[in-house]
């Protein structure tokens, strides 16, 4: 997702030139802060969301097929899952198959609940995963037995 400002313009001229706003049509007054968006002005408080619409006047907000939507709606229609918390995958992620994508924080063994992708981490290279599940090697050979990652 990629979040953008868009410029006001601090130009009166530019505000007498153009006759209305996009959304509502009403005329832009003497002075009064528009917003350019894909070649059409509106009024600062005409810009909201599509789904909840909430004013986003200047700030950051991503856009899909044409509409402009806040960040956290964003992310909450369009991005995907943590297979653990359940909040939209920003930041670093990590991907233990095709079908498990987590935060990094959201990576812990099952068991004990430790950290898997933290620096400090004593799990040898890699994380052990079977099918859906990630362990530390503690639990790993727990699980599985001391010989079935050799």
């Amino acid at each position: 997702m990629t979040a953008t400002r868009l410029s006001v313009p601090d130009n009166r001229k530019a505000a007498q030139k153009i006759s209305a706003c996009a959304v509502c049509a009403r005329s832009f007054g003497q002075g009064e802060r528009f917003l350019r968006l894909a070649g059409q002005s509106v009024h600062e408080a005409c810009f909201t969301c599509t789904e909840c619409g909430e004013q986003i006047g200047t700030l950051p907000f991503a856009e899909r097929n044409g509409k402009a939507y806040c960040t956290r709606d964003f992310e909450r229609l369009f991005l995907p899952k943590c297979n653990r918390c359940g909040k939209a995958l920003t930041g670093t992620l990590v991907k233990v198959n095709s079908k498990v994508q987590l935060h990094a924080q959201c990576f812990r063994c099952a068991v004990c609940g430790c950290q898997l992708a933290h620096a400090g981490c004593r799990v040898g290279s890699e994380p052990y995963v079977t099918q859906n599940e990630a362990y530390c090697l503690t639990h790993y050979q727990i699980k599985c037995g001391r010989s079935c990652g050799e």
